[in-house]
């Protein structure tokens, strides 16, 4: 009877995955780029993105639903969404918490990039400019594949499995071992970007690995304490935050 519940559980949020993959086609679209020099179309990339994610995503929730109660990881009211037996639902103070979280943390990234990196960085700032026509509804379009799907891959699937990995060598949950998780995953989330990056800037320097991994980790150290802290929920919402902001009003 568990072990059936924790598979409803995996495919439920499985399925949100794919279907923040459908919501997120209209930005997708816009934005997606074959690689050079390989021949795919565009739709073929689109459909092997999406299974990708989706695949990801389920192997991500296997491991965050069997291994994270093992190390105090958890995504309670997610549960008690699909059981009814967690009784755990949003907190408005920590619902505040977390979205003033994504907002210092967006508007940090931001600053941090227009005034640092953008001025050293013309290829990737004459793209930027170029991308501004993206309208504000097509920006947002990608906020549930991004906040959602990305959250579920780094923090409930790899965050998870280093923590309990090395909660298993050292015999004890560690802060360190939580806050190197943390770490790791967000540039994890960073070297993650380089691929979309390096598909539309022809010039690929050391800075700009740089810049995509940094500005990236930001928001992924902040999501992988509320993560830790609070439940993944609350790290899904300051993602959220960030890229209704970044998405929705600086592309």
């Amino acid at each position: 009877m568990v072990k059936q519940k924790k598979w409803t559980m995996i495919i439920c949020m499985t399925l949100f995955a794919f279907i923040s993959c459908l919501i997120a086609l209209p930005y997708t679209t816009a934005v997606l780029v074959p690689p050079p020099g390989v021949e795919i179309t565009k739709t073929q990339l689109l459909i092997t993105l999406i299974i990708n994610i989706t695949f990801q995503s389920f192997i991500a929730i296997i491991i965050g639903v069997y291994l994270g109660p093992k190390v105090g990881l958890k995504a309670n009211i997610i549960r008690n969404w699909i059981y009814k037996d967690t009784n755990e639902k949003f907190n408005g103070r920590s619902v505040l918490y977390a979205i003033l979280a994504g907002v210092a943390g967006t508007a940090i990234l931001i600053l941090i990039d227009y005034y640092v990196f953008m001025p050293q960085l013309e290829e990737l700032a004459k793209y930027s400019a170029e991308r501004k026509d993206i309208s504000f509804l097509t920006g947002l379009s990608t906020i549930f594949q991004g906040g959602y799907a990305e959250e579920v891959m780094l923090r409930f699937g790899a965050m998870t499995f280093v923590v309990w990995l090395l909660s298993l060598i050292f015999k004890k949950n560690y802060a360190w071992i939580y806050w190197f998780a943390i770490i790791g995953t967000a540039i994890l989330f960073g070297i993650g970007h380089l691929g979309a990056v390096f598909s539309i800037i022809e010039t690929v320097t050391p800075l700009l690995i740089v810049r995509t991994i940094f500005l990236n980790a930001v928001l992924g150290i902040i999501c992988g304490y509320l993560y830790w802290k609070k439940g993944l929920e609350y790290a899904i919402i300051a993602h959220i935050v960030g890229d209704i902001i970044i998405h929705g009003f600086f592309e």
